[in-house]
């Protein structure tokens, strides 16, 4: 910003005007500077450029400033490109990880219905049993006993 202000104007004395050309390039440099004060934070200092000489001060500090927020802006650029490429890796291994579960979830659904056929199956034998046990309980009792014996 200190730079900005520092700049000196070489032009004709219309005030309204000179000072309209001013606060434009004000306002934009207000604009680009948080970048170029972000990317020093950062430590990313521009190239170091010669002092330019006082009639061509105006533009060169300018372009300079240009030149900067486009640094500020290719740097931001990369950032996001390395952040995509990361959260895109992220998904992949997310989407892995999911996959890995369901064919876990699919497997423990088989097995679970495999048990579910051999209970239903171990509960049928042992109804047979039963009424096998009930038969053989019955002819004991008639056969040695005589009697007939009760149902329950």
């Amino acid at each position: 910003m200190d730079r900005a202000r520092q700049m000196s104007w070489d032009g004709p004395d219309d005030a309204a005007d000179h000072q309209d050309q001013r606060l434009r390039v004000l306002e934009g440099l207000d604009r680009v500077l948080p970048f170029v004060a972000a990317a020093h934070r950062r430590g990313i200092e521009p190239a170091s450029r010669p002092a330019p000489e006082p009639a061509a001060r105006d533009w060169t500090m300018a372009l300079d400033l240009v030149r900067e927020a486009a640094e500020t802006v290719r740097l931001a650029d990369a950032r996001t490109q390395d952040l995509v490429q990361r959260a895109h890796a992220e998904m992949r291994e997310a989407n892995a990880r999911v996959l890995a579960a369901e064919a876990r979830a699919d497997e423990a659904e088989l097995r679970a219905g495999e048990l579910a056929t051999r209970l239903r199956e171990a509960e049928a034998r042992a109804a047979e049993a039963e009424g096998w046990l009930r038969r053989l309980h019955d002819a004991i009792v008639h056969e040695f006993f005589g009697l007939k014996a009760q149902k329950a």
